[in-house]
């Protein structure tokens, strides 16, 4: 059992963590821009912002994304990115 932890941790994290790219949508797809970290899923709100999408894990982040300045929200997008290691 032990060793089926060892690995499903790791491998999970790396799912988790693959997603943030640059200049890919693949942030709309892995985490909510708001909360880092906070699964989304296709059926997420989203938002279009400098030709990428956002999604968010919950009506709330939707609402604080939309009174976000756009300097804010382009630092939510590099926040998350870092966040996920690129």
């Amino acid at each position: 059992m032990n060793q089926i932890v060892r690995l499903a941790v790791p491998m999970l994290g790396a799912i988790l963590l693959s997603g943030c790219a640059g200049t890919s949508d693949k942030l709309a797809d892995q985490t909510c821009v708001m909360m880092p970290g906070e699964p989304v899923f296709s059926d997420s709100r989203s938002a279009e912002f400098d030709g990428r999408t956002v999604r968010f894990c919950c009506a709330s982040c939707a609402r604080k994304w939309d009174k976000k300045s756009d300097a804010e929200k382009r630092q939510l997008i590099a926040d998350c990115d870092d966040y996920l290691g690129n």
